[in-house]
């Protein structure tokens, strides 16, 4: 990354395999590497910081606690292999740096190799 920040917000979701996601359970998490050689780490949480990002009409309800969800759309493609027609759908989480006056090297994904598999579209910064 190379720079200083706030804030981190984080645009992303997660593909739940069939509902076999389990309600706060980790799945994942980004290691945040700093200048003077420490780390964070960022969990991810199913049901706290994402969902599935396929949303069927039966589950309108379902949010992340902790994040909001972002965007909206479909995929054609998607829709035409639903039975009930689904739509897509991606959270933004924010991050509050522990150590805003050091810069931020690096950021790594760390699998929790879990049923559900998180995905990062984008991380911008404050």
């Amino acid at each position: 990354m190379g720079h200083k920040c706030r804030c981190l917000y984080l645009l992303q979701s997660a593909d739940s395999f069939a509902d076999s996601a389990r309600e706060k359970v980790q799945i994942g998490s980004y290691r945040v590497h700093y200048a003077n050689g420490q780390q964070s780490e960022i969990p991810i949480v199913y049901g706290e910081d994402v969902r599935d990002w396929h949303q069927s009409a039966r589950d309108d309800s379902l949010e992340a606690s902790l994040a909001v969800i972002a965007w909206t759309g479909w995929n054609p493609r998607v829709w035409e292999d639903s039975a009930t027609g689904t739509s897509l759908r991606l959270f933004k989480s924010t991050w509050q740096n522990p150590m805003p006056d050091v810069e931020i090297t690096q950021i790594d994904f760390v699998s929790a190799m879990k049923s559900a598999a998180p995905f990062l579209v984008a991380i911008s910064t404050d």
